[in-house]
């Protein structure tokens, strides 16, 4: 009897450079689909920064040199007719193209990121063509070339699995609607909250976010520099102390600020520095301490913008370690940064100017407008009212639904609070192959 051969499954991201783990899941992945579909990685990472600990597997395609190191591209070739017309039609090329410039604008000009970003469109339909995959996973779907394979995979009716860190510290998210406020749990709060969790599965995440608060365990290792002394000194006594943590925002679906951006992610705010200049204005007239801490991916290169800003209260700190920040502060607030998790699990009142796995949960205060009164007011409730039991509680029950239903533990074998496997993942797959997207 003939049997069908192996259906290809395409994952796109720098496995093999950053994460081990994640590619320890894409071997675990590969081991229990074996006979019935193949990964190939589409790998990124320059091969002079692959680490020994996470080789790439038998099946990995090296991405063209143009796409895996930016260098300086700015010259006055026009760009092909063919390419013009693609930039013209498809409006998630310049899009890509955009958040391109902005990542790298001592590098690129304009006509060079749109040339890269068309480019790329023509090499995922080049691979798509090529191997007819069942399914994508994608690394971090806000990564410019990465947004290009979501949408060029749409188009072809391909499904998709997105792939990044957990909001909770030692987790994975495999979500197949997407990121951040565009994941499983913010698009549809209502029916994640209903979700069934047992009594003992929310007092064993009790005590699991209690050992992470301990540890000071965070998603990413946090710098051995205390910044404790030099914060109190420069602080207002008696005032209280508001953290605003920043994101990477083009890696967090703002750059471009489109209307799906604003719908999803950040309905009032464009970017990280416009949402610090509201705060910072109504810190300023309330006499509240305000610290800024940057993502640690922009800090440095942002550093020139704020001065621009003339900030009035906001003090800068650019490398800490944020768990100190956070015990220091009586309110965290950020548009939509992890951070968040990070705060809660430290038992602090936090307030999301935006959208992530968060929204609906009952554990945060929300901004429900973006003009200065609604931003002074919805600070001010927060830091009046605090983290109440209520939010605790919440808080904590959400955690045990993620624990139960959503996240997997970085190592993909052995004991996890998270409950996400192998293989319930390799049962997820070859659903969404077998059913498609819808």
């Amino acid at each position: 009897m003939r049997t069908e051969p192996p259906r290809i499954i395409l994952a796109f991201g720098a496995f093999h450079s950053f994460e081990p783990r994640a590619a320890q899941w894409l071997r675990a992945l590969a081991s229990r689909l074996e006979g019935r579909a193949d990964i190939i990685t589409i790998n990124e990472a320059d091969p002079r920064h692959w680490r020994p600990e996470c080789p790439p597997p038998d099946s990995s395609i090296l991405v063209p040199l143009v796409f895996r190191q930016v260098r300086p591209k700015r010259n006055l070739r026009p760009l092909s007719a063919k390419l013009k017309d693609l930039i013209a039609r498809k409006s998630f090329i310049r899009e890509a193209g955009e958040c391109l410039l902005n990542m790298f604008p001592q590098d690129l000009d304009e006509r060079s990121a749109l040339r890269m970003a068309a480019l790329f469109h023509l090499y995922a339909r080049r691979l798509f063509s090529r191997f007819r995959p069942g399914l994508i996973i994608i690394w971090n779907q806000f990564y410019p070339f990465h947004s290009v394979v979501r949408h060029s995979a749409e188009e072809e009716n391909i499904p998709l699995i997105y792939m990044e860190y957990g909001p909770l510290p030692g987790s994975f998210v495999f979500d197949k609607e997407g990121q951040m406020g565009e994941s499983l749990p913010a698009r549809f709060p209502l029916d994640f909250n209903a979700l069934p969790v047992s009594g003992e599965e929310v007092r064993a995440m009790s005590e699991h976010l209690e050992r992470l608060k301990k540890s000071g365990q965070n998603r990413k290792a946090q710098p051995k520099i205390s910044v404790k002394g030099l914060l109190r000194a420069r602080l207002a006594p008696g005032r209280p102390v508001i953290l605003y943590a920043g994101q990477n925002d083009c890696e967090s679906g703002l750059v471009p600020y489109t209307a799906q951006a604003a719908a999803w992610h950040s309905p009032f705010f464009d970017s990280t520095l416009e949402a610090l200049t509201a705060l910072d204005r109504a810190a300023a007239e309330n006499d509240w301490n305000l610290v800024y801490k940057p993502h640690p991916i922009v800090a440095i290169k942002k550093s020139e913008n704020l001065e621009s800003l003339r900030l009035l209260r906001a003090l800068i700190v650019q490398e800490a370690d944020i768990n100190e920040i956070i015990d220091l502060s009586d309110l965290v607030v950020t548009i939509l940064s992890q951070t968040a998790y990070v705060a809660l699990i430290r038992g602090k009142a936090t307030l999301m100017l935006g959208h992530n796995q968060l929204k609906g949960s009952g554990a945060i205060y929300q901004l429900e407008g973006g003009g200065a009164e609604q931003v002074k007011a919805a600070v001010s409730r927060a830091l009046k009212s605090g983290f109440s039991e209520t939010m605790r509680h919440n808080f904590i029950t959400h955690c045990a639904r993620l624990a139960r239903r959503y996240l997997y533990s970085h190592e993909p074998e052995g004991a996890s609070p998270y409950q996400g496997t192998p293989d319930t993942l390799t049962r997820i797959i070859l659903d969404r192959m077998k059913h498609g997207p819808a």
